[in-house]
């Protein structure tokens, strides 16, 4: 499949749309549900300051994020969450130890989307943006269980896109160890809008699902070919659809007027969305905001 995308030697040598969308709304529910008891029962406890690491930016929620010792972690990391191996664990670990730690993908979106993908019996992925490769992982791990759980064998295929592959260097070594093998995987180091280009001659109407995570001034164009990419009844996910709350602020409040490079894009594109009649979509209001779309 697609043998004109090579992969980087460097690093490691129909429709589904009704169940997709109620894995989302489900789950969006029930952390949102998590989160109100969670803030409930804080203020009740303590009318004086608000602990800190624990709920922030608006009702969103990053799991990660909150403290060590919180009842609410403890209980969704032991309860409600399915088990995985424990190279992932070392890549979040990693991650979290770099300047630039809090970009890590939410474990619990990451999780949802792995989710979507068992539903969907998904045979690719496509990752924009891959950072330390904690999401791509994920995905990955599913697409072989799927391909197991099938009969396949060996018949699944991802690929991740980025600019520069720096910080994957440090976890690159976790993929074969978890059991996804460099034949595997296509990953093209350049600008995603001309990966994508260059994809969409052969692989239009072809994925299953769609990540995206990288600049967000070119989140529209990325949607566009995303759509273009994707088969009818498949998935794109796009992470930071809410900006820490910004992006309302900016469409309600007339704040963040002059921030051209993220919240103006992301706020349009969610408009582009909402209006597209080609998708189906919700935003699911954790992590930093999760657009969980189903192309019609």
């Amino acid at each position: 499949m697609c043998d004109n995308l090579k992969p980087v030697k460097e690093f490691f040598s129909e429709p589904i749309a009704q169940k997709a969308l109620g894995i989302g709304l489900a789950t969006g529910l029930f952390v949102g549900y998590l989160v109100g008891q969670s803030l409930k029962s804080k203020k009740k406890s303590s009318s004086k300051k608000a602990p800190k690491s624990s709920v922030s930016d608006g009702s969103l929620i990053k799991l990660y994020q909150l403290d060590s010792d919180s009842s609410m972690k403890r209980y969704i990391e032991e309860f409600g969450m399915f088990k995985q191996p424990e190279e992932l664990n070392k890549i979040k670990h990693r991650t979290m130890a770099l300047p630039d730690g809090k970009m890590l993908a939410d474990p619990i979106c990451t999780q949802i989307m792995a989710l979507v993908a068992s539903v969907a019996n998904s045979r690719s992925h496509l990752e924009v943006g891959i950072y330390t490769g904690y999401n791509l992982l994920q995905q990955m791990l599913e697409l072989k269980e799927i391909a197991k759980r099938e009969g396949r064998a060996d018949d699944y295929i991802g690929f991740g896109l980025d600019v520069t592959v720096g910080p994957l260097f440090l976890t690159r070594h976790h993929f074969p160890e978890a059991g996804i093998m460099s034949v595997k995987m296509k990953l093209m180091v350049q600008p995603g809008v001309k990966s994508m280009e260059e994809m969409l001659p052969s692989m239009k109407g072809k994925l299953d699902t769609i990540f995206i995570d990288a600049d967000k001034a070119n989140y529209s164009k990325y949607y566009e070919m995303s759509i273009e990419l994707l088969r009818k009844g498949g998935v794109l996910f796009v992470d930071n659809v809410l900006w820490s709350g910004k992006v309302w602020e900016y469409a309600y409040e007339n704040k963040h007027q002059d921030d051209e490079k993220f919240t103006k894009p992301l706020h349009e594109l969610n408009v582009r969305v909402a209006n597209d009649e080609r998708v189906k979509a919700c935003i699911l209001p954790i992590g930093d905001g999760l657009q969980f779309i189903v192309k019609l």
